[in-house]
């Protein structure tokens, strides 16, 4: 589980499918309970919406923040928010599809991008209530509303800027887990964050895990994507290898049987399309 949620908090796609499919299970509960909801108007069914996608968008920077210490407690706790808050999300949708329709079917809305807002901003089906205020009433609403809307992405890009600079040197703990595992993982994790620039020609583009072996793809520019096998393995070969084994993690990866390979593909000018392969283990050591 802990492999599926690292991805799916990192992809947004992915993300998204998970999150619609724990609102709509949210929606078919509420909906099967036959109980009736009352009404919700646009205004407090409008900041609702914004809390929870505030909250949806900084949980995946409190789940790293997590992982670092316990990946599956991590794991279950962020699908476990993100179904209370789908499940919230669902029931105030419901109260707003009752108060602009007139029934509760059409709550499903809210999961829909852009035709999310006109569950939002559409009138009340009993205009009574919007006749009876002023206009500086409505204006005022209307400013309120923009100025929770703003204070709310404030304090969101604030909260996830502050935790993702906390997770930029995180390491998940993958030691006390078995190798197929740890690999795996870590794999996911490296996958999750791709493209990632290493320094001025050298870009990670990928990682893989089969068994105990992490493969590790690169995209070389420059000088270094001009160079033939033999120079590459001979310029490369020891710094690869040092590199494996003074990293922590890898150097406990490779003392537990698994294998480290690097494969570059390199475009020149001159050469064309060029690819390399590497690998460490732990007798490089």
């Amino acid at each position: 589980m802990a492999e599926f949620v690292i991805i799916g908090t990192n992809n947004f796609l992915t993300r998204y499918l998970i999150v619609a499919g724990l609102f709509f299970l949210a929606l078919l509960v509420l909906s099967a309970s036959s109980r009736e909801v009352s009404p919700l108007g646009r205004f407090s069914f409008g900041i609702a919406y914004l809390a929870v996608a505030a909250a949806q968008f900084v949980l995946p920077s409190a789940f790293l923040s997590m992982a670092e210490n316990d990946v599956d407690f991590a794991a279950g706790t962020w699908l476990a928010l993100t179904a209370v808050l789908m499940a919230i999300l669902a029931h105030f949708s419901r109260r707003r599809s009752m108060d602009a329709y007139g029934c509760s079917g059409n709550a499903f809305m809210a999961a829909i991008p852009i035709i999310s807002l006109i569950l939002i901003f559409k009138r009340p089906i009993e205009k009574g209530r919007i006749e009876a205020r002023s206009e500086m009433a409505l204006l005022g609403r209307i400013v309120a509303f923009s100025a929770c809307g703003v204070a709310v992405l404030f304090l969101t890009s604030f909260f996830k800027v502050v935790l993702d600079g906390m997770n930029r040197d995180a390491v998940v703990n993958v030691r006390d887990m078995p190798i197929e595992r740890a690999v795996r993982i870590q794999a996911a994790l490296l996958e999750a964050n791709v493209p990632q620039l290493v320094d001025a020609e050298t870009m990670l583009t990928g990682a893989k895990s089969s068994g105990r072996e992490l493969t590790l793809e690169y995209m070389l520019t420059g000088n270094s994507a001009a160079m033939n096998g033999s120079v590459f393995d001979l310029i490369m070969g020891p710094i690869v290898s040092g590199n494996v084994c003074s990293d922590p993690l890898f150097r406990d990866f490779v003392n537990r049987g698994a294998r480290i390979v690097f494969e570059y593909r390199g475009l020149s000018e001159a050469n064309g399309l060029q690819q390399y392969r590497l690998q460490t283990e732990a007798s490089d050591c």
